[in-house]
């Protein structure tokens, strides 16, 4: 399935981080050794045992990720400046050897491999940098003087050698199901606007997937909360409804929840068997569920490929939320 950059960028509005199930995009701007610290010190979605870096691109399609994550998160279009910092982005590729002098007219533009290392010490595979670079250009003097020997990657996936204190987004390695979109939208309009930008509606099928859609939610949203109780941002839609025969809770398309799994109910809003059961939420703090308001007043979440517990909740007729939206991916 194809992610349809453009669309994805219309449901990330304002998002100071974006995600993809390959990486997340940090937009605020950082050195490269603070960018470098900052995905160190990311804890991993339970999908990954491994350790959190600064991005990898071993080879074409990943580069072509980094080209959509960075189309979402910052418009599809790039800057009419070519180093506009919201065209470019580190990742973790540095030279290692050879990197404290001037090239040589014949060295301008020559990619030697052996000469550069990701975070993690493996040697690129792949590069797509922008002649005449790497140019190993140099500024200041003295104890100040530092040479271009860090890779930033750009909205058309071309490659430049920079400045580790140059400040830029920075994109880290990612390994997760759930994307969250912080675009509004009704419950009944998911699924369509999922397909639109190549996704899918989500669900969670066991505890370990409702963690990770927390994890997802405040690592992109934040671990904050707001007052009132049902503000929009402490709450998120999900995938699921409940079946108008059975009373029983199923994802969207009417397959049923993982066998076991049994959400954590909020206890306020434990489920109350009423029949015209719809949408519903859960909370981003606590990840409990709790039950269904009427979906035709209220607003949805995105998730893609995985599907989600849906939580009820209810309401005044009177009260009309917005609430952030989720997608999910299957990690690749």
């Amino acid at each position: 399935m194809i992610i349809q950059a453009q669309k994805l960028a219309h449901l990330t509005p304002d998002q100071s981080v974006v995600s993809t199930c390959r990486y997340i995009l940090f937009k605020d701007k950082a050195s490269f050794r603070e960018a470098e610290q900052i995905c160190e010190n990311l804890s991993w979605p339970i999908t990954h045992r491994g350790k959190a870096e600064l991005a990898t691109i071993q080879n074409e399609d990943e580069n072509n990720a980094i080209k959509t994550i960075l189309r979402a998160g910052f418009g599809f279009h790039t800057s009419n400046k070519h180093f506009h910092t919201d065209n470019w982005a580190f990742i973790g590729l540095s030279k290692r050897t050879n990197n404290t002098r001037p090239l040589e007219e014949e060295e301008m533009g020559v990619f030697n491999p052996d000469d550069w290392y990701y975070q993690d010490k493996q040697k690129p595979q792949f590069s797509n940098f922008v002649y005449p670079n790497p140019d190993q250009a140099t500024r200041g003097r003295g104890r100040r003087k530092e040479w271009q020997n860090f890779v930033a990657v750009n909205k058309k996936g071309l490659w430049d050698d920079t400045f580790s204190t140059r400040r830029l987004p920075f994109v880290c390695q990612y390994c997760g199901k759930y994307v969250i979109m912080s675009a509004h939208a009704r419950w009944d309009q998911v699924h369509s606007l999922c397909q639109s930008a190549g996704l899918q509606f989500a669900t969670v099928n066991s505890q370990e997937e409702n963690d990770e859609l927390w994890y997802a939610a405040n690592r992109t949203l934040s671990e904050n909360t707001y007052k009132p109780r049902f503000n929009d941002s402490n709450w998120l839609w999900i995938g699921e409804k409940q079946n108008n025969v059975t009373l029983e809770w199923e994802h969207y398309d009417g397959t049923p929840l993982g066998k076991g799994f049994q959400p954590q109910w909020d206890f306020k809003n434990q489920p109350d068997g009423m029949t015209n059961r719809r949408g519903g939420f859960m909370i981003r703090i606590k990840t409990t569920h709790c039950d269904f308001v009427n979906f035709d007043d209220s607003p949805s979440l995105l998730m893609a490929i995985l599907y989600a517990v849906q939580l009820q909740l209810n309401l005044p007729n009177t009260f009309n939320p917005i609430y952030h939206s989720i997608i999910s991916f299957n990690p690749v």
